[in-house]
């Protein structure tokens, strides 16, 4: 019998002669099973040719196992089908292009990144794709690519999309060999990264608004990082140090400030790296050698480990600050240093009012050969000198009543020369400087002449032993930082009256007091320490401002901005001397005054005048009063009356329901008493207290006339 494995390939010969003999012959190897003594199963490759020997027909058969060989089929197949699963599904755009760029192949996630077909995709290169200004980036390396003198390169770069809409994409771009390593053309991975370009720009833009917030921003920014180096610093930093911005960036705080000067923050720094939150403020002088006062901010960078790397520092120079607050608490100063003393020279006067007018009562009633009539008029004349004192007094408070008319200030200084010459002795020299075209200033005469008499005597005592005094006068238009920072007054067009000395000058430490009521540099028993605090309240309440400067041993400049008048009118002083005392003609006069005393001053002086009176202490008593008596033909009241009604506000209202009835006027001062009414302050009869019987009479007599002209 033959043996097994013979009869086996028999059988299977047989198989496959069976089959055709036309499917074996002539038609390559063929692919069987072959199974082993051991009964497995294994891939068997035969190939069986034809020969014919003589007349005899014979078969040649040759066969091998292809175990290997499949199993290195099967495993080629799977990477294919991986690497087109890849192909396919992967979000990057993968390609093959020839040697002229045009699409040979491209997997689906190229044509969603640009909205085209397959077909569409087929019929272009890349350079039709590409945005036209980027072309520019791919010419020379495609170039050197194709050439094979270089095997890939990687761009960014804008593709277009469908919509028109740019694309932007990073391209690696290598070399497409064939079998025999000539260069056919190329294939490329692109990855779209539009967003990431998007997220890079608002990134940029972001720095750019930040550097121009730093940059622009007044004070200092910077970061020190833990080892004191400087990681940013922006344009202010490098202005106060002196330094390039390019030269700042990675020097140590030392190496800035130097040494002397980075010991005096090097514990506020330690202690921001600490963790602590350090702020101060100091003066300090930094690279362009200007002194400040510096606002310091040290702020620690704190990280998710709770530790600080690093530290940023904001510095903001608050010199011109602190200077407008100290302003700014000095005028605070002086307004409730004004109300104190306005408030008790309001007071002072009203008892002064009354001394002097029951004096002068007491004078007509005694007989001329008393003897009394010299004592009379010694307490007359002490009221006098207290009212003097209080006029001060209210001059610095601004509460005292003024009569501005337009003033050319170079006649009145011209006019007063002589006097101060024969006022300051031989010993002054006195020098004169008109400006030209000088604009007239809107001012109340009498006190701009007492002003300037006040300086002139005080630079008179500021140089003992003779000098030099000088009066100048100047135009000077006032913008807005200026008039509102420097001089606390509206900006527009103002006249300057200077006076200058070349006395002993004053010390710095008494600058800041030198306007306060009874502060004086001279000895005791020497000033009042009323002339200056004269000043400043005169021109602060005509809408002015005066400053002063001086320096020890130097002389002193004080100058005063007094408000223009828009146009040119003639300065005058009206003559409103009387000869005879002015009495009345039969009217009947309303008193309104809250003090009992000055009341029934006022009560007694009328009668003594001839008047008929009757009287009220506060608005609504008078108007009450007004009501009962049809006979009234003038109101005679104080400024200040007690409740919500003022002096004023009760005569608009009696001008309302009466508007025959005349008013006039009683005030120590008249701080804003004719703001808001139907008449302004230079229309008003006004009689200031302390006042002579003389003086009053003839403002009651001229308020009746003009009402009432006589026949």
């Amino acid at each position: 019998m033959p043996k097994p494995h013979a009869t086996r390939h028999h059988e299977y010969l047989a198989n496959y002669l069976e089959s055709g003999q036309s499917a074996i012959l002539g038609k390559g190897p063929l692919e069987l099973e072959g199974r082993r003594k051991d009964g497995s199963v294994f891939p068997l490759e035969i190939a069986i040719s034809e020969m014919i020997v003589g007349k005899r027909r014979t078969f040649i058969g040759a066969m091998r196992d292809i175990t290997e060989r499949k199993r290195m089929g099967e495993t080629l197949r799977e990477r294919e089908q991986m690497l087109r699963q890849i192909f396919e599904t992967t979000n990057i755009g993968i390609t093959a292009t020839d040697s002229e760029g045009r699409y040979l192949q491209f997997n689906p996630a190229f044509e969603k990144m640009l909205g085209l077909s397959a077909d569409e995709l087929r019929a272009k290169a890349f350079w039709d794709i590409t945005h036209p200004d980027d072309h520019h980036l791919e010419e020379a390396d495609f170039a050197e690519l194709s050439a094979g003198r270089i095997a890939s390169y990687q761009i960014d770069k804008r593709y277009l999309h469908k919509s028109g809409a740019s694309v932007w994409v990073n391209l690696n771009v290598a070399c497409l060999k064939d079998v025999h390593g000539a260069t056919i053309g190329n294939i490329a991975t692109i990855m779209d990264i539009t967003e990431r370009k998007r997220a890079e720009e608002e990134l940029r833009d972001g720095e750019r608004r930040l550097g121009l917030i730093t940059d622009n921003w007044p004070g200092l920014i910077a970061f020190i990082d833990n080892d004191m180096r400087v990681q940013f610093a922006n344009k202010t930093f490098g202005a106060w140090f002196g330094f390039p911005g390019d030269e700042i960036v990675g020097k140590t705080v030392d190496e800035l400030l130097g040494t002397e000067s980075y010991a005096k923050i090097r514990d506020d720094l330690l202690r921001a790296l600490a963790g602590e939150r350090v702020g101060y403020e100091r003066e300090a002088t930094y690279g362009d050698g200007i002194p400040r006062i510096v606002n310091v901010n040290c702020i620690p960078h704190i990280v998710e480990s709770g530790g600080a790397e690093g530290v940023y520092v904001f510095a903001q120079d608050v010199t011109e600050r602190r200077e407008v607050e100290e302003q700014l608490r000095q005028a605070q100063k002086m307004e409730a240093v004004g109300q104190l003393t306005g408030g008790v020279a309001h007071d002072f006067n009203n008892l002064l009012a009354v001394i002097m007018g029951n004096l002068e009562l007491i004078g007509d009633r005694m007989n001329a050969d008393s003897g009394a009539d010299e004592l009379i008029e010694r307490g007359i004349k002490a009221t006098e000198r207290g009212a003097a004192l209080t006029h001060r007094l209210l001059a610095f408070s601004r509460k005292q009543t003024l009569q501005p008319t337009a003033i050319d200030l170079n006649k009145l200084v011209a006019d007063m020369t002589e006097l101060l010459r024969r006022s300051l002795g031989e010993t002054i020299e006195i020098r004169t400087a008109g400006a030209q075209d000088l604009w007239l200033c809107n001012i109340d005469q009498a006190q701009l002449e007492n002003a300037l008499l006040n300086l002139s005597i005080n630079a008179r005592d500021a140089m003992p032993d003779g000098g030099l005094l000088t009066i100048e006068t100047a135009n000077q238009p006032l913008d807005d930082e200026i008039a509102a920072q420097q001089l606390d007054v509206d900006p527009g067009d103002y006249v300057i009256l200077a006076v200058s000395d070349t006395g002993s000058g004053i010390a710095e430490e008494s600058l800041d007091h030198i306007f306060e009521p009874f502060f004086t540099t001279k000895e005791v028993g020497k000033g009042s320490g009323l002339g200056l605090s004269m000043v400043y309240g005169f021109a602060k309440q005509s809408g002015g401002n005066v400053t002063i400067y001086s320096e020890p041993g130097q002389g002193t400049t004080v100058k005063l901005y007094l408000p223009i008048v828009a146009e040119r009118g003639d300065a005058t002083v009206e003559d409103r001397a009387i000869s005879e005392m002015p009495l009345a003609r039969g009217e009947t006069i309303l008193v309104v005054e809250d003090d009992p005393e000055v009341r029934a001053l006022a009560v007694a002086l009328l009668s003594d005048l001839g008047y008929k009176t009757v009287s009220a202490e506060g608005a609504q008593a008078a108007l009450d009063t007004l009501e009962r008596n049809s006979g009234i033909d003038l109101m005679l009241t104080d400024v200040v009356l007690p409740g919500a009604m003022n002096g004023p506000d009760l005569a608009a209202e009696v001008r309302r329901s009466s508007p025959a009835i005349e008013c006039v006027f009683m005030t120590g001062y008249a701080e804003d008493a004719f703001d808001n009414h139907d008449f302004p302050d230079a229309g008003a009869n006004v009689i200031l207290k302390p006042f002579r019987k003389f003086d009053f009479a003839t403002v009651v007599r001229k308020a009746l006339d003009e009402t009432q002209p006589p026949a």
